[in-house]
């Protein structure tokens, strides 16, 4: 099963990439969308949220004991940025009962307390505004559906925070997230949020982690690169460069057919090498 990031559609390329390399090898794959995302329309009180891993449990639970277990089947969990949030917190939680033999989380955020500061500042808050804007839009599509499940004073405060306050994305967790899901504000949300320190819960099934020293969303330090060491059931796998879930090689797409023209492809780069690792993971535990 996947589990995308914040857009939470499934046409993004961290996703498309790991989904056709992984049908390639044989494996059938299903994808989770996230509330009021994937132009899904909610239908409930709630949204996303990096704690909503029982999103997870849910479907999890469901497709194991309606398609693998009665065919004997194994079942793999993979899960991206946002997505690998949710995904690790629900590892974390439910470790006995999980279905999954095994688990690759890509551009986790382990530890948002300690990265958002630096997430608002670099390159002048790019992705805090870039990401934000694209969300603030999406949500406001879906006001009208929330209505239907949340109160009028709930529903004053979140469309105040889309329509009065900046559109930065961790806006959106202090105005719309915090108070949708019972925390105060949204420096008590990142607290809880918090992976490093409980990566000791995960013991039924491997898990790796693929992460890079230079996501700009994150900072070298929010890395429990010792608590990675300390359990044997879990693999970090780091690259020097990357960004975030983007790790860029160079093309092999033919544009023309004409090998003399067809080298241009080499300077137009594609975000398929972590797909790559990725289900070479899978592939060995099955």
């Amino acid at each position: 099963m996947c589990v995308g990031g914040l857009g939470g559609g499934h046409q993004a390329t961290y996703m498309k990439s790991v989904m056709a390399e992984a049908k390639l090898k044989g494996f059938q794959v299903v994808f989770l969308l996230f509330r009021a995302t994937g132009d899904m329309p909610v239908q409930s009180d709630k949204m996303y949220c990096l704690l909503s891993w029982k999103d997870v449990k849910e479907p999890s639970d469901y497709l194991f004991k309606t398609y693998c277990e009665k065919q004997g089947r194994r079942m793999y969990l993979y899960s991206c940025s946002l997505g690998g949030g949710i995904s690790t917190h629900y590892l974390m939680n439910d470790d006995a009962n999980t279905p999954y033999s095994g688990s690759v989380s890509y551009g986790t955020p382990m530890n948002p307390a300690m990265t958002v500061p630096m997430f608002k500042t670099r390159l002048g808050g790019l992705y805090d505004w870039g990401l934000g804007f694209h969300l603030n839009l999406k949500i406001r599509e879906q006001l009208p559906f929330l209505a239907k499940h949340t109160t009028k004073e709930k529903m004053a405060i979140y469309t105040n925070g889309l329509y009065n306050e900046s559109f930065r994305l961790t806006s959106i967790d202090s105005h719309i997230i915090a108070p949708m899901f019972g925390f105060k504000d949204s420096a008590e949300y990142y607290r809880a949020a918090k992976i490093t320190g409980n990566l000791h819960k995960i013991t039924k099934a491997p898990a790796m982690f693929l992460q890079s020293w230079d996501d700009i969303l994150m900072i070298p330090e929010s890395f429990p690169v010792d608590e990675f060491k300390s359990n044997p059931n879990l693999l970090l796998a780091m690259t020097a460069r990357g960004g975030h879930c983007c790790h860029l090689t160079h093309s092999s797409r033919k544009l023309t057919g004409f090998a003399a023209l067809d080298w241009l492809a080499c300077i137009f780069p594609s975000s398929k090498w972590f797909a790559y690792p990725i289900v070479d993971f899978l592939a060995t535990i099955e």
